[in-house]
């Protein structure tokens, strides 16, 4: 007969955890996250702010280089009321204390400068061109006659949550010359014969004499990279930028006449009554000239 064991089993215990201490987790976990979030945040904009000055710095170190600098620097604009977007936007981002009786001409004609006159892979720049110069906070430079307008439609935009900055402003007939060079070589690299690529290269980067950025009239605006992309930099010009005197100088469906393929960011200062009449007749400038004449 088996000998039935009698002897108790000690009972399981059961983990417990004290309702108090989960409490005091979940507290410190939300503490972390409510502490480390706003920092990471921070972190991730100082870091983009920190990338767009530096490629802010590059360009404009190249761009110096064959720059004439005709006026002083001015500052970065503050019209967006905080320290950190005001340092994000330099370019014709200027100032706010620019004059206030500074108002942009409405003529086709200032300074003996014709503001339609045409330039194109076609026409050059008229034979001892001169224009007067501005330079930007950031390096770039623009017509004198068009900073007033440039100036507050930057404003404008900016008081709208847009945030633009001058890109390329006047270039030197070097730095064409540099521009066309690598546009040829960039084609050439991806297969193009030489005559080709330099074909190709015409599409985006008139020859020396015949491009508009050295007339001083025409300005390559992009977003800041910080607080607008470029899709809302590109629609808002697109929408408004005629009413300051600016068209867009080479427009989707028109590459047959302009000889450029479609550049949402390459404005051309007209003057406010031309740019007015081309908006509102939905042609580019070639067209527009043909008409007038």
């Amino acid at each position: 007969m088996e000998q039935n064991d009698y002897r108790p089993r000690r009972a399981e215990k059961k983990k417990r955890h004290h309702p108090i201490r989960v409490v005091i987790i979940v507290l410190l976990v939300l503490a972390a996250l409510a502490f480390g979030v706003p920092k990471l945040r921070l972190y991730l904009a100082w870091r983009d702010a920190q990338q767009v000055d530096a490629a802010r710095s590059a360009q404009q170190a190249e761009d110096s280089s064959t720059s004439n600098t005709s006026s002083q620097p001015i500052s970065a604009a503050s019209g967006s009321g905080s320290t950190s977007e005001s340092s994000a936007s330099s370019a014709a981002e200027t100032d706010a204390s620019s004059p206030a009786d500074a108002s942009a001409p409405t003529g086709s004609s200032t300074g003996g400068i014709d503001l339609l006159m045409l330039v194109n892979s076609t026409h050059s720049l008229p034979e001892g061109y001169h224009v007067e110069l501005k330079t930007l906070g950031n390096g770039q430079q623009i017509a004198d006659l068009i900073y007033p307008d440039l100036q507050q439609m930057f404003d404008d935009a900016r008081s709208q949550g847009v945030y633009p900055i001058v890109a390329s402003g006047y270039r030197t007939a070097e730095k064409q010359q540099s521009l066309m060079d690598e546009k040829v070589k960039s084609f050439v690299d991806q297969g193009y014969s030489g005559s080709d690529a330099e074909k190709e290269a015409l599409k985006w980067v008139n020859a020396v004499g015949y491009s508009e950025h050295q007339s001083g009239l025409t300005v390559d605006i992009n977003a800041d990279g910080v607080h607008s992309a470029g899709y809302q930099v590109y629609n808002w010009l697109a929408d408004n930028a005629w009413q300051y005197g600016f068209i867009l100088r080479y427009p989707e469906g028109k590459t047959d006449i302009t000889g450029t393929d479609y550049e949402p960011w390459h404005y051309r200062y007209v003057g406010r009554d031309a740019a007015k009449e081309i908006h509102n007749q939905g042609v580019c400038l070639e067209e527009y000239l043909n008409a007038v004449d």
